[in-house]
Formats: structure tokens, sequence, C-alpha cells
């Protein structure tokens, strides 16, 4: 979710990077912007909107002797319910990184809630986070190698990985700046 949801890169970043009492550091990542919460109140009018137009005929369809319309009814109705759920829960996502030690927690949160929680114990080397790069992805730009149309080429994806004491490799994070995976990378191995 590097992409979506920036995870900071320097420890002055206020409300982001917090040292706990017990030592380490926690690392939780930036939310959606003021513009996603904006498109996020106008999809959620939108939606019911459609909700309210769609009740009736709905309704009907839901009484409908026919089996197929009975279930389209309760797909669109499912769908009508679960939509704004899912995504008023994307707005409160967050994953937060706890390290302390060799230790490193990836915990991902809804609304601060723990959602799910990954514990890992790091290896025993220096630099136990590596930065690698995925998915390239040439564009037409890049396969032209046009000059004018550099700034149009993709640069690919990046991602972070902290190393197990099994030597596993476990994506902690990915970025399309591979610059930010290392300077975090370099956060958390300070502690």
């Amino acid at each position: 979710m590097g992409l979506l949801f920036p995870m900071p890169v320097r420890e002055d970043e206020a409300g982001l990077v917090r040292r706990p009492p017990g030592g380490g550091v926690e690392v939780k990542s930036h939310g959606p912007a003021p513009f996603f919460w904006f498109c996020l109140a106008a999809l959620l009018a939108v939606l019911a909107l459609m909700a309210l137009a769609a009740a009736a005929p709905l309704a009907r369809m839901a009484s409908s002797r026919d089996p197929l319309d009975a279930a389209l009814a309760r797909a669109a109705v499912a769908l009508l319910g679960a939509a704004p759920v899912l995504l008023v829960g994307l707005h409160g996502y967050a994953k937060v990184l706890v390290k302390k030690g060799r230790s490193l927690a990836v915990v991902h949160r809804v609304f601060g809630v723990p959602v799910l929680t990954r514990r890992l114990v790091l290896a025993d080397r220096p630099e136990p986070f590596l930065v690698a790069p995925s998915r390239p992805s040439p564009n037409m730009a890049a396969l032209r190698g046009d000059a004018a149309a550099r700034a149009f080429r993709t640069q690919g994806h990046h991602e972070l990985f902290a190393i197990d004491e099994a030597g596993r490799r476990v994506r902690i994070d990915r970025h399309t700046r591979p610059a930010d995976l290392r300077a975090l990378a370099a956060l958390l191995s300070k502690y």
C-alpha cells in the first residue's frame, strides 16, 4: 500500500514516527490526502442516491417468483450496502511498523483497530532490509527513447523487504521512489 499510503522517512514527521517508552520506534503510514476525503463524500452521496432510486425496483425484483431476479436483487442490495463500508474502511486504513531490536511487527489497522499483525524476528546481519526493483513497466516513452518524452517514462515499482532469521524475504512496503524506501530502511535500522 506504499503507493496510496506512503510511509514517513524522517524522524521529525509529527504524529507518524514515535518512540514508545519501552524503546524502539513506531512508524505509521500517512493517511489519505483531504482530496480523497472529498471524493469519498461525493461517492457516498452518489451511492445513497443510487440506493434511493433503486429501492422500489429492487424490492419488486426481490419479491419476484423468478429465482434469478431475486438473486440479482439480493446481490445488488449487498453491493449497495458493502460499498460504503469498504470505502470508508479504506480511508481509515493505516499500516504501522513497530521495530525494537531484531523484532519487527507489521500491523494493519482500520480506524486504529488492529486487523492483521505479522511479527518477524529479523536476521542477525548488519542490514536486515533490502530494497529491490519490482515490476519494471516500460511504456512507449521509454521504448522510443525520445528525449522530449523523458518526463512521461514510468520507473516501475520498488519493494522494501525485511529478511527474517530463516532468510526469507518479507515485503514491508513498496513505492515508486527507491530513495524513500532506503530512507525508511535506514530509519528502522537505527532502532
